[in-house]
């Protein structure tokens, strides 16, 4: 209870105290549009987010186009590319692949890319390094003996001596670390540091996930001049 002005029960004098008041809340004209309510502001700064973490990661140059590096792993870069007003899921992207870059850019032994229409995981050996195939040179079905064309180049090298054992094989990337000199003419012959080798077979590992060819040569020139082409489905094993 308050107390009056009177004084107090001990003769002193005392001043009327009224109870505490809160004091009134003050506005602004626009007040109600300083902040938009969370919920509204949320959906804006999830987007910024996603655009700010896509810029982040692009910083990597493959063939010459950019690509958001996703991950390292020792020596290979796992990167990805989204078009531009793409309009699937966050987390989906339009193209991947996996590299191994050298210090040039370069890519080096493989590559793994994304396919065209399901996205499939398909195998590049040497994406850069890979040679052309002998053009005066006839290939010819392994199974069937019919005349092929050949559409990919060569990815790896075996050798073989004249009894047919294998003498070396290398990948191209491999090749050219241990300095080894590899001299490919259109007729199929080869020279590995100055010794001779001929063409006698081709084999593409798996027509629908691996590109390029493994090509093996022999000291001799294959039978009638024609170079075997073998598929993996149709090797006579």
């Amino acid at each position: 209870m308050p107390i009056s002005a009177s004084g107090g029960a001990d003769g002193s004098q005392s001043r009327y105290v009224p109870p505490h008041r809160s004091a009134p809340p003050t506005s602004s004209p626009d007040a109600s549009a300083a902040s938009p309510p969370p919920s509204a502001s949320q959906p804006a700064l999830g987007d910024l987010a996603a655009r700010a973490s896509r810029a982040s990661r692009n910083n990597v140059t493959i063939g010459g186009e950019p690509w958001d590096v996703l991950a390292r792993a020792g020596q290979w870069t796992i990167a990805t590319q989204t078009d531009p007003g793409s309009t699937t899921e966050s987390d989906e992207v339009s193209r991947y692949r996996i590299v191994n870059l050298g210090e040039r850019g370069d890519r080096r032994f493989y590559e793994i890319r994304s396919g065209d229409a399901y996205k499939e995981p398909i195998l590049h050996p040497e994406p850069e390094k890979a040679l052309p195939v002998p053009t005066d040179v006839k290939y010819v079905h392994g199974t069937t003996g019919e005349s092929m064309r050949l559409a990919e180049q060569i990815a790896g090298i075996i050798l073989r001596d004249g009894e047919g054992g294998t003498v070396a094989r290398y990948s191209l990337t491999n090749a050219e670390s241990k300095n080894v000199q590899l001299a490919l003419g259109n007729d199929g012959r080869l020279e590995v540091d100055g010794q001779v080798f001929h063409l006698q077979s081709i084999l593409l590992p798996d027509v629908n996930r691996v590109r390029n060819y493994d090509a093996y040569f022999g000291t001799e020139p294959p039978d009638d001049g024609k170079v075997k082409v073998w598929e993996k489905g149709y090797l006579p094993i």
